[in-house]
């Protein structure tokens, strides 16, 4: 396919998503070499009689470093700006160019993501107006409705709406620890007895309250 320079801004908007990602993948993986980045937590143990054995729960999380909530503001960022790069480039190669359109029209041109088909549909005239119909048809493939009412809370372009609308508009946006494997050294036993030590590790984010193992 022949280079088109309409699509370099985009492309370029996301190639700095790229390096923001890989910047925060950098800071993650650096836990599994430094103990002394692991978040910090502090436990109590609870007796379950009906389980014969005890519960480990949080009663303490340490923050996640902001740098990295900044990270993810910055990931999202650009991404969402690669998108909206792409909606002027497809419209600038449509019939009706931004050059045609009035004020208020060229500050409509947006990227839709839509939940439902018919809001997406309803979008297209504003956000993208004079778009081919081959690229429309491009956009919509990838569109969150395509993917049924289970999964559109859980498709990217969801995902990616939600932290840069929150990052943009709101506060800079949370990022939660979750325990992919559970190390235990019992260092002292009274009134009970070490029969078959489990480290069950239950998926869920580490929260205060939630039992981990």
């Amino acid at each position: 396919m022949p280079h088109d320079p309409l699509f370099d801004s985009a492309w370029l908007k996301w190639t700095q998503a790229i390096l923001h990602t890989q910047a925060l993948e950098a800071a993650i993986e650096a836990i599994g070499s430094d103990e002394d980045l692991h978040p910090r937590l502090t436990v109590r143990t609870e007796y379950h009689p009906g389980r014969h054995g005890f519960a480990v729960i949080p009663e303490w999380v340490e923050s996640i470093p902001v740098r990295w909530r900044l990270l993810l503001g910055d990931v999202a960022n650009n991404y969402r700006s690669s998108l909206e790069h792409l909606a002027w480039a497809l419209v600038t190669r449509g019939r009706t160019p931004p050059g045609k359109l009035n004020s208020k029209a060229r500050g409509d041109i947006h990227f839709p993501i839509g939940q439902h088909k018919n809001g997406f549909n309803g979008s297209l005239s504003r956000n993208l107006p004079g778009v081919r119909r081959a690229d429309i048809a491009k956009v919509r493939r990838g569109q969150p409705y395509r993917y049924g009412a289970r999964n559109r809370a859980r498709h990217a372009l969801t995902f990616l709406a939600d932290i840069n609308n929150g990052d943009k508009h709101r506060t800079i946006q949370p990022i939660w620890a979750q325990p992919t494997k559970v190390g235990m050294e019992i260092t002292h036993i009274e009134d009970c007895e070490q029969s078959s030590p489990t480290n069950r590790l239950k998926p869920h984010l580490l929260e205060v309250g939630k039992e981990i193992t």
